[in-house]
């Protein structure tokens, strides 16, 4: 098998545990380890059992989530290849995921469940200061990525292009360029941005529709509107099947139900 760049892996050593990496040394773990590695660095085709392959697209949606000052902990210089915590306890959830990355057909709630135990997974690494830099190390995030953990450090900020483009330490014409070679802009992000974090505040935690609007840094909350029911309609025509009729359902009566009754005054 090929190493496999822009990729994790997370083991979970049940009872004694061997890795082999790529320079063909041997790592040792006892029962109870959970390891966290770059996968390029391990010789993944002799991994028997207990361990996950981490996407760099899922690697990429868990950055944006950690704090701005992660991008500024990783400098150029030697990070381990792997990352060891004991666990006193079993970990239940991680047999769930290793199950759900052998299925090659999960339906949508099932991607969405193997997703989030996958970030309680990672999670569990926070505490360690060399995880962001071994972290970034694999993922070498895009400028997308960069600009969304920005933002989503202070959603409620009034962000402008050269504000972001300060965070980052580079010049706004720079930032513009790259984002643009990526198909997107600073408002494009923004915008999504915002609109995902009051999807959050509504679904999850009931809250009204002017509060979210101030929370997500709209002074209008007619204009917070018309972008958030705006977004919702062309969610449930982008996509299609399954998942644009739940999307539709949920709009109509479901889980969106206080987002519609607010929208509708």
């Amino acid at each position: 098998m090929q190493p496999l760049h822009g990729n994790c892996l997370i083991a979970y050593a049940r009872h004694k545990y061997i890795l082999t990496m790529v320079n063909g040394e041997y790592r040792y773990f006892n029962g109870g380890d959970l390891v966290f590695a770059d996968a390029s660095q391990i010789q993944v085709d002799k991994c028997v059992e207990n361990f996950v392959l981490v996407s760099r697209d899922t690697l990429s949606l868990f950055l944006p989530m950690l704090k701005e000052e992660a991008l500024k902990l990783h400098v150029h210089k030697k990070v381990p290849s792997l990352l060891v915590h004991h666990c006193t306890r079993d970990i239940p959830v991680f047999q769930e995921v290793a199950q759900l990355s052998q299925n090659k057909n999960l339906r949508y709630a099932e991607m969405l469940r193997k997703r989030a135990l996958i970030f309680a997974l990672l999670s569990v690494f926070l505490e360690d200061t060399q995880f962001i830099p071994l972290l970034l190390n694999v993922l070498q995030p895009n400028m997308r990525t960069r600009v969304c953990t920005v933002i989503n450090n202070n959603i409620a900020h009034e962000w402008t292009l050269a504000r972001i483009a300060s965070e980052l330490l580079m010049s706004p014409s720079l930032l513009k360029k790259k984002l643009r070679e990526e198909g997107t802009s600073y408002s494009q992000l923004l915008t999504e941005c915002r609109m995902q974090r009051a999807l959050q505040l509504i679904v999850i935690y009931g809250v009204s529709i002017k509060r979210v609007a101030v929370s997500c840094g709209y002074h209008s909350v007619s204009y917070f509107i018309y972008v958030f029911s705006k977004l919702l309609w062309d969610d449930a025509h982008r996509v299609s099947g399954a998942i644009g009729a739940g999307i539709t359902e949920l709009w109509l009566g479901g889980k969106y139900g206080c987002a519609r009754d607010f929208l509708r005054h």
